[in-house]
């Protein structure tokens, strides 16, 4: 312990003071990120519209993307889920499951069942969720 009290107390005080200018930052960026998503939907809709997935512009590309997801079940649809999950091999895999990692797996069979023109129904889990967002990539 080398470090003075004093320089302790200076680096908890400059910590806190950093922590309010930061507050102050998002409490500026609010109004812009609320512009930026009322942007976003409105393109969103003029590019399904038009019918196109991207459009390459002056300050580079806008993708639409589409993100799916599900819950990690509660109470009985657990159960359900991971009987499941034993059944079709999955349960040691999937047993401590994260909503990453549920998502991740979720994804990979829904396009395994798309690929084989099924209907993937799983016990527990609920119907999936998508969101239409956007990917900006600058050149």
């Amino acid at each position: 312990m080398s470090e003075t009290f004093d320089g302790f107390v200076e680096k908890c005080e400059k910590a806190f003071a950093l922590k309010s200018e930061i507050k102050a930052l998002e409490m500026q960026a609010k109004p812009i990120q609320e512009e930026l998503d009322k942007l976003e939907r409105e393109i969103v809709n003029e590019l399904e519209e038009r019918k196109l997935t991207s459009f390459d512009s002056r300050s580079g590309k806008l993708i639409k993307t589409v993100r799916t997801s599900v819950k990690i079940p509660q109470g009985d649809d657990k159960f359900a889920f991971f009987e499941y999950l034993k059944a079709n091999g999955h349960f040691e895999a999937l047993a401590t499951v994260n909503s990453a990692q549920l998502n991740k797996w979720y994804k990979e069979e829904l396009e395994l069942a798309q690929k084989e023109k099924k209907m993937l129904v799983i016990p527990g889990l609920g119907l999936p969720s998508s969101s239409v967002g956007l990917s900006f990539r600058n050149k």
